[in-house]
């Protein structure tokens, strides 16, 4: 598969800085992992945290095609 490094050049960058490897190694990391992320229940009520948690799947979805998301069922 090949890698679109303007889609990937900056978490790909630090992603090799933390690891200590290359900017393809680490990007393909990025294709091939999947982020789960939740809301808890007892959180789902404030609004900061509801804002928080679409801000953070908008910006995992931006460097990661496999996200999951776990809600409460009020929300």
């Amino acid at each position: 598969m090949a890698i679109d490094h303007g889609t990937f050049s900056r978490p790909a960058r630090l992603a090799a800085s933390l690891a200590e490897g290359t900017e393809e190694e680490c990007a393909h990391l990025f294709l091939k992992k999947s982020v789960l992320i939740r809301l808890e229940s007892a959180f789902a009520h404030v609004q900061d945290a509801r804002e928080t948690f679409l801000f953070a799947v908008n910006q995992v979805l931006r460097f990661c095609p496999n996200v999951g998301l776990l809600v409460p069922f009020e929300f």
